[in-house]
């Protein structure tokens, strides 16, 4: 295997992990920030029943 090709697998790989990162911090901001405005939009007693059941 040459340089050439080995550093075209490398770059497909490391672009590859970058998209897939960035996809799973992506997801967890989304996740994060709907989470966070549907306990503050008067919904507490979703967090409450959370709590209660020990998560």
């Amino acid at each position: 295997m040459d340089t050439l090709e080995y550093n075209r697998q490398a770059f497909a790989l490391r672009s590859s992990q970058v998209i897939v990162l960035t996809a799973v911090l992506w997801g967890i901001t989304v996740t994060s920030a709907s989470f966070y405005r549907l306990t503050r939009k008067g919904h507490g007693r979703i967090l409450a029943a959370t709590e209660r059941a020990g998560g």
